[in-house]
């Protein structure tokens, strides 16, 4: 999968967490959290690596702000 790619679906999946979130009355970060967890444990992502220029630019300023 190419960093494009994940970076479209990083960004499907938090909108998508969002629509649960408000639906549901769970908070947002809580499920977030879970949906990141149960990715992190699938065999297919389990090799993935993003390169650090991605992060450091992309989503290092998003998490800082």
């Amino acid at each position: 999968m190419a960093s494009l790619e994940l970076i479209a679906v990083v960004a499907v999946g938090n909108l998508l967490m969002g629509w649960l979130s408000r639906r549901t009355g769970l908070s947002e970060p809580l499920l977030l959290l879970g949906a990141g967890c149960l990715v992190g444990l699938t065999p297919r992502f389990a090799s993935f690596a993003l390169s650090p220029v991605v992060v450091l630019f992309l989503f290092l300023p998003a998490l800082l702000y």
